[in-house]
């Protein structure tokens, strides 16, 4: 169930990361995509209750800027409800 619950998220998330960020923030953008990234293929690459702790706390810090834009509010609260029910332990 994680790995699919984290397929997805991967999936969903990396149109909007690619392609949400605004100009006058770019470098600000790139640096949380980044790091979601980062932390993904970390947690991916070894499955564990810190990996995911900070897989999900990159997730949270990006939903929590100013680049995850161009959704609407519906989307923005399954984003939020999907990481909500990505349990860590």
């Amino acid at each position: 169930m994680k790995k699919i619950l984290f397929g997805f998220l991967i999936c969903g998330i990396a149109p909007v990361l690619v392609s949400s960020c605004k100009k006058e923030k770019k470098l600000d953008c790139n640096s949380a995509a980044k790091k979601v990234v980062d932390a993904a293929q970390v947690y991916g690459t070894n499955i564990n209750p810190a990996n995911c702790k900070t897989y999900k706390a990159a997730l949270q810090e990006y939903f929590e800027t100013d680049c995850f834009t161009g959704l609407g509010a519906e989307e923005k609260a399954a984003y939020q409800s999907m990481l909500t029910s990505l349990t860590c332990d």
